[in-house]
């Protein structure tokens, strides 16, 4: 914020009026009531906010047990009932994973993709599980993360046999020839 204050000649000590403007609403009301924003002091605002908001800045610390843990509690609890859902989980993992794969792995290749195919819930592991080649359903050989990260997200493509998000009542027609027969268009007709 210094920096852009010193760009634009705003005095430092105005940057805690200027700030609530851009604050949502919710960290809006945190801060505004107190005296850090009245005073005109961006140093004690400044020490104020990092004293509030500091440990969203730390780096979370992540371990092999703690991931294994954060799986076995998704695939009891987590739900894919939406691309957006698999699309999240990926990311959440992939977050996690790739920090224990950093410099010294903490953890190695099979064992993530192994882990990633265990967080999936039992229904859509199930799915997935059929479309793998036989070669890689043991753990001598497990599938890789993409791949199945792409078969899961194939189940909720608009045409997917197995999407059931889909009505196929969107596909049929009440008769061959597309038109509505008049007995249907009657009794659709409000009184």
């Amino acid at each position: 914020l210094e920096v852009h204050a010193n760009a634009t000649s705003i005095p430092h000590d105005d940057i805690p009026e200027l700030l609530l403007r851009y604050c949502n609403k919710k960290v809006r009301d945190i801060i505004e009531g107190t005296s850090h924003w009245t005073t005109r002091n961006w140093s004690a605002a400044r020490k104020y906010l990092l004293k509030l908001y500091g440990s969203n800045d730390e780096t979370p610390v992540y371990t092999p047990e703690g991931l294994r843990l954060w799986v076995a509690k998704h695939a009891e609890q987590g739900k894919f009932n939406r691309i957006q859902d698999i699309d999240r989980y990926y990311r959440v993992f992939t977050a996690q994973s790739n920090q224990l794969r950093k410099g010294r792995p903490k953890i190695l290749e099979p064992e993530v993709n192994i882990l990633f195919y265990r967080g999936i819930p039992t229904p859509n592991r199930t799915k997935v599980k059929r479309r793998l080649p036989e070669v890689n359903t043991t753990t001598d050989d497990p599938p890789e993360l993409e791949t199945i990260f792409e078969i899961l997200r194939k189940q909720f493509k608009v045409h997917d046999l197995d999407n059931i998000t889909v009505d196929v009542s969107d596909f049929a027609s009440d008769s061959e020839d597309g038109e509505e027969d008049e007995e249907d268009e009657e009794e659709e007709t409000p009184a």
